[in-house]
């Protein structure tokens, strides 16, 4: 089974959130072309976060989305760990949690995402 690739990003322009394929000009500009409209848009780089392959609710979950996890309700960030090839959870920006893949079934429904909320 094949997991979709896929990225969202905030519009440079709107900040509105664009899902597709990401781009990158020569220009260094990064860009998602729209799967709605098919047309490409520039994004803002540090918005850009791709698909992880899980869903919540119907919500497709993306590197950047923040969670509340467990009884303390620890706030835990999706990103990527280039160590064990996987998406992950940090909650702090610094340290992986128990370097363990994150527990999907453990996880509750996104609170929001980094990009939205600093």
């Amino acid at each position: 089974m094949f997991r979709k690739i896929k990225f969202r990003g905030a519009n440079f322009y709107t900040g509105e959130w664009i899902y597709g394929d990401l781009k990158t000009l020569d220009s260094g500009e990064y860009m998602i072309v729209n799967e709605d409209t098919h047309v490409a848009e520039s994004v803002i780089q540090e918005s850009i976060g791709q698909y992880t392959g899980a869903t919540f609710n119907g919500r497709e979950v993306f590197e950047g989305d923040i969670f509340r996890e467990g009884i303390e309700q620890t706030k835990t960030k999706v990103i990527w760990c280039s160590e064990l090839s996987c998406f992950t959870g940090d909650e702090n920006d610094v340290e992986i949690l128990d370097g363990e893949v994150v527990n999907w079934d453990s996880m509750e429904t996104p609170i929001f995402n980094v990009h939205e909320h600093n």
